[in-house]
């Protein structure tokens, strides 16, 4: 909510787009690219989704991609599969993810770790599996764009923007070297968040936060957990596993 509020994550995501949209694939590429590389700072798939398809759309009508075109379905569907599926590398970066990594501690007590996690996967499960995205859609869901008019000239950042950008490097250097500080990255992820709705301090308000927070979804992963937790010491699962 905050990276949105303050125009941090618009500010970024127009950048990278408006300079990658002189081919083709280059542009599937760089929307697919770009929704990967928002997982690094933004953990909510629902969230980079509602942040990059206003964007995606925009960038699309600049290049003279129409809608409801095959190229515009292809750049949809690459802001939605490169969102959901490339973020699987990148721990804290999808409910999925946290509900195994969550059930493997309470069930087995193993605790998982972002780097060793994030090198682990991103081979295949990030950088082939975006390779064979890109490459399906401009098979599928060709179009042709056309080189996009003069940008407005962008603006200075705001202090709002500065203090997040700094927030964000921050978390994430602490998610990078979790192996050597022992901080498990949801409480490191807490951390961040609690500082964006400090009064005078954060970028939210309490209205915001309710409005932009499904607070389903946190109760929800919480049964999960709860549930699977209680499977294994109620002894269910080995049950039901040797049936």
């Amino acid at each position: 909510v905050a990276i949105r509020k303050t125009g941090l994550a618009d500010r970024a995501a127009r950048a990278l787009s408006a300079r990658l949209t002189d081919s083709w694939w280059q542009m599937v590429a760089s929307v697919v690219l770009l929704s990967y590389a928002l997982a690094f700072v933004m953990p909510s798939n629902m969230g980079r989704i509602a942040l990059l398809m206003p964007i995606v759309a925009a960038m699309a009508r600049r290049a003279g991609i129409e809608e409801n075109t095959r190229g515009w379905y292809g750049l949809a569907l690459a802001v939605g599969f490169g969102t959901f599926q490339l973020s699987a590398t990148i721990l804290p970066a999808n409910v999925p993810n946290l509900v195994m990594s969550g059930a493997a501690e309470g069930s087995f007590g193993i605790h998982l770790n972002y780097l060793p996690y994030l090198l682990l996967h991103t081979p295949v499960l990030g950088l082939l599996k975006g390779a064979v995205l890109i490459a399906l859609i401009c098979w599928l869901f060709p179009g042709t764009p056309r080189p996009p008019r003069e940008l407005p000239a962008a603006t200075p950042m705001s202090r709002a923007e500065k203090r997040l950008g700094w927030l964000l490097l921050v978390v994430l250097v602490l998610w990078v070297t979790e192996s050597w500080h022992g901080i498990g990255p949801a409480w490191t992820g807490l951390a961040a968040a609690v500082i964006t709705l400090l009064p005078r301090v954060g970028f939210i308000t309490g209205d915001e936060f309710a409005s932009g927070v499904n607070m389903r979804t946190c109760i929800y992963v919480a049964g999960i957990l709860g549930l699977a937790t209680t499977v294994t010491h109620t002894g269910i699962g080995n049950a039901v596993g040797a049936a």
